[in-house]
Formats: structure tokens, C-alpha cells, sequence
């Protein structure tokens, strides 16, 4: 009982105090794609990857590349996160 006791206090904080995942900064890769993780594509004829070589901040952008895509169409990407995350900050 008291070794099942501190386990759950060591379990709780990290419950607690866990972040949420967002990618913002293109870090990571979905598994065998080079489109990130938590991204994706809004309109067809487009594709997405991670550009390492043109960058901000950081070490990693996304590149939006027309795949065919008629000319009144606009390549765009869209993420989500918890709406708690951004409540008030701007």
C-alpha cells in the first residue's frame, strides 16, 4: 500500500502540469510523411512539408507546394489546439 501510495504522488504532478502538444514550430514529423505532425492541407492541389533549409525561428518552417492546383485556389494550412491556450493572451 504505501509503495502504491508513492507512486500516485509521483504520478499526479506530471497530470497536472502536462502541456499540451501544439508542433508550432514544425519540430516533428508525422512517421513516414514529411508533413508535420498536428498539420494539415485546406485546400486540394496543394501538398505541405518541413522545410529545414528556409527558416524563422527556429530550425524548421513549412513549405506550401502547388501540386496542380487551378489558379483561384489558395494553398493554406490549419492547425487546432484548446482554445483555453489562447483565451486572453491576445
Amino acid at each position: 500500500m504505501k509503495k502504491l501510495l508513492i507512486l500516485l504522488l509521483f504520478q499526479v504532478p506530471g497530470v497536472a502540469f502536462s502541456q499540451e502538444f501544439l508542433n508550432l514550430g514544425f519540430e516533428y514529423k508525422t512517421e513516414g510523411a514529411a508533413t508535420p505532425q498536428k498539420w494539415r492541407i485546406v485546400n486540394d492541389g496543394y501538398e505541405i512539408a518541413v522545410d529545414s533549409v528556409q527558416k524563422y525561428q527556429g530550425s524548421k518552417s513549412l513549405k506550401i507546394k502547388s501540386i496542380g492546383a487551378s489558379k483561384d485556389k489558395v494553398g493554406a494550412c490549419a492547425t487546432s489546439f484548446p482554445v483555453d491556450l489562447a483565451r486572453g493572451k491576445y
